[in-house]
């Protein structure tokens, strides 16, 4: 019997590690289209939330007395959606510290890969909402260059998804909704790469 759930378990986890490898290469569009919308903040941004993720892990495995498991990639997808759901102006100090909750509190707290309750990127985005409601609900106008450092000065715009919800309606012309030019998350206003 041991053996069948043994099975069973290395078979559900290769197909975890598959989906999440593939998750992973279809975020990857959406990223592209937020260096070309931002230049390079949005890239930098996903490289320190990997690199988070990843120094998280072996954290949290070597306090578990575990070893750290090359193959496992979900903590740096959790960490790319996360980073895909905050504004390019979004300090550095909020993915770390949300990436970091993510993976310690949403992941390893449950007792690792395929053991939490709920989505680790929903912790780590919930984290910084509620900590940082101005730097991860105002989003810059697409197509502003943005630079890499933390002192950032640009207009916030409002998002569509506010307008709607405060009973408004959104001006945005047809185009620019196809195009993708409205204001928002790095990875949901990528309308072209999504479509």
């Amino acid at each position: 019997m041991n053996r069948y759930n043994s099975a069973i378990e290395q078979d559900w986890r290769a197909r975890a590690r598959s989906n999440s490898k593939g998750r992973l290469a279809a975020v990857t569009p959406l990223l592209v289209m937020a260096v070309y919308l931002y230049g390079l903040r949005p890239l930098v941004l996903t490289a320190a939330a990997v690199a988070t993720a990843v120094a998280c892990d072996l954290l949290a495995c070597a306090m578990r007395r575990r070893s750290w498991d090359r193959g496992d990639v979900s903590s740096i997808l959790f960490a790319v959606l996360l980073v895909c759901l905050m504004p390019a102006t979004v300090p550095y100090h909020v993915v770390i510290v949300s990436v970091s909750s993510a993976i310690l509190v949403g992941k390893h707290l449950f007792g690792g890969e395929l053991s939490y309750p709920f989505h680790p990127t929903a912790l780590g985005y919930l984290f910084a909402v509620i900590s940082w409601p101005g730097h991860v609900l105002s989003f810059p106008a697409p197509l502003t260059a943005l630079p890499l450092g933390d002192r950032l000065t640009f207009a916030a715009v409002e998002a569509p998804a506010l307008t709607l919800k405060l009973g408004g309606l959104p001006n945005l012309s047809d185009i620019n909704v196809v195009l993708g030019n409205f204001s928002g998350p790095l990875g949901a206003s990528a309308t072209p790469v999504v479509l």
